[in-house]
């Protein structure tokens, strides 16, 4: 994979770099968590209608604009705040409910 796509998400990663005034290691991060949520997307897998999103959107621009929007917003949200260098991320610090035992 590296041999084939490397080169290219470099270019991507310079251009997202520059186009929102990040660091490389901040667009890289803003790269691969987008197309981690462009993944989730692309599979229809149901899931996010299970989870409570409206179930069958026809307009495929509509679904398309959404990961579109979530990337955008978190690149440019990881240039505003600065990296948590202390301590690990708890869920009650972001309002998650903690769960106990085994979830399903």
């Amino acid at each position: 994979m590296a041999r084939h796509y490397d080169l290219t998400a470099r270019l991507v990663i310079a251009a997202v770099a520059r186009a929102a005034g990040l660091t490389t290691e901040a667009a890289a991060w803003g790269c691969s968590f987008a197309i981690g949520a462009l993944g989730a997307v692309v599979a229809r897998s149901g899931r996010t209608e299970r989870l409570g999103a409206r179930a069958g959107i026809a307009d495929e621009e509509e679904v398309a604009a959404r990961p579109v929007a979530f990337a955008a917003a978190g690149i440019r949200a990881l240039g505003e705040a600065p990296a948590r260098r202390r301590g690990r991320h708890r869920p009650q610090d972001a309002g998650v409910p903690r769960t106990r035992g085994r979830t399903r």
